[in-house]
């Protein structure tokens, strides 16, 4: 089962994800040979189920709208894992390999946390963070990846068009 709800990226409306996947089932059969002859080879017939992690990601766009120089906005997204029976293993990379040599940091965006684990029917809220350094429209994705394998891209995008005063903490000695 594939569910999705596509709004208007213009209004920031809500954008969610679920994904369900039937527990598939894998063969195959191996022949072992010994020294070159396969007459006394063994044949070995293996099998395995394979499931694909359910989650629930409530929003895949995210937009900060207008946000000044140094200050920052906050963005609260929910993460479900729908599975009754496994856990998530879950980590957002802040980095996007663009070719082998090429990484690309995911500027004026975080999130937090970065890696957790969902248990079984379970949710956790993730912050999302936008702080921009410097002037400028922003668009980037951060890739919600489980369990190392699976990527879920979210989009971030906000502008930066005006200053705001730059906090500065005092230093005593």
């Amino acid at each position: 089962m594939r569910k999705e709800r596509h709004d208007d990226e213009k209004n920031n409306n809500e954008y969610s994800l679920e994904q369900r996947f039937e527990p598939t089932n894998y063969s195959y059969t191996c022949i072992f040979e010994f020294d070159g002859k396969n007459d006394m080879s063994p044949y070995i017939h293996l099998s395995a189920k394979g499931i694909c992690p359910t989650v629930k990601i409530s929003h895949h766009l995210i937009n900060f709208g207008e946000c000044k120089v140094h200050d920052r906005r906050d963005y609260l997204v929910t993460l479900e894992n729908k599975n009754d029976d496994h856990a998530v293993e879950f980590t957002f990379a802040n980095v996007r390999f663009c070719d082998s040599f090429l990484i690309i940091q995911v500027a004026h965006f975080k999130v937090a946390p970065k890696t957790s684990k969902l248990m079984p029917s379970t949710s956790q809220k993730l912050i999302f963070t936008f702080e921009p350094k410097s002037l400028g429209k922003f668009s980037n994705f951060m890739d919600l990846e489980l369990f190392g394998i699976y990527k879920i891209p979210v989009k971030l995008m906000g502008s930066s068009l005006s200053l705001s005063e730059k906090k500065v903490t005092p230093f005593s000695i």
